[in-house]
């Protein structure tokens, strides 16, 4: 329960802190975090525009009587360099329902295109989905496993069906035309926990 002059603070990343008097201060999943600490690092945010908030509740996630937060716009860019990628959603440590899941990423310095299979180009490929797998990265070595634990596409999502309870790891590897990992190594990596 409230109690007079203590609290703590909700970081909120992409959606509006709510501020309606009285009401609880649920966000949308990976959006939020609720925290003693005066600092707070979100991880994996692709690059663009992003609306970074704060504020400050009660013990029982209501805003105070007179809403205290704070709003800030950041652009992330992507790093220059070698080709990367980077696991928008889910976020690390979400929580989900068993079922479908969507794998949204976001890729730089790298031409996706559906040349799965194919001799490689300089600076294009395609990505390479997994679940509950290592991503395999020997340089020249296709960097596929056994069926049904990864997929091929240009995509930048791709949808694991049927995914049972328990933790998963979702990971994703950008390779060359022909499937063998980039040099350096490009991969990033989830884990989720799905329960009812």
């Amino acid at each position: 329960p409230p109690v007079f002059g203590e609290g703590h603070l909700i970081y909120y990343l992409d959606v509006d802190a709510p501020i309606t008097a009285g009401g609880t201060l649920a966000a949308t999943s990976g959006a939020q975090a609720s925290t003693a600490s005066t600092s707070f690092t979100w991880h994996n945010v692709g690059s663009g525009q992003h609306k970074v908030s704060v504020e400050l509740v009660n013990n029982d996630d209501t805003p105070l009587d007179k809403p205290v937060v704070a709003n800030m716009t950041v652009l992330v860019v992507p790093e220059p360099g070698n080709p990367h990628a980077v696991i928008l959603l889910p976020r690390e440590g979400d929580i989900c329902t068993p079922g479908d899941i969507t794998i949204s990423v976001e890729t730089n310095n790298l031409l996706l295109v559906e040349n799965t299979g194919q001799t490689p180009a300089p600076g294009e490929g395609h990505i390479i989905y997994y679940m509950d797998v290592t991503a395999p990265t020997y340089p020249g070595n296709p960097a596929t496993t056994a069926s049904g634990t990864y997929f091929a596409t240009s995509d930048t999502s791709y949808i694991w069906h049927n995914v049972p309870a328990g933790a998963h790891i979702f990971s994703v590897e950008l390779v060359n035309d022909d499937d063998t990992p980039l040099s350096p190594a490009a991969v990033a990596t989830v884990t989720i926990t799905f329960t009812k």
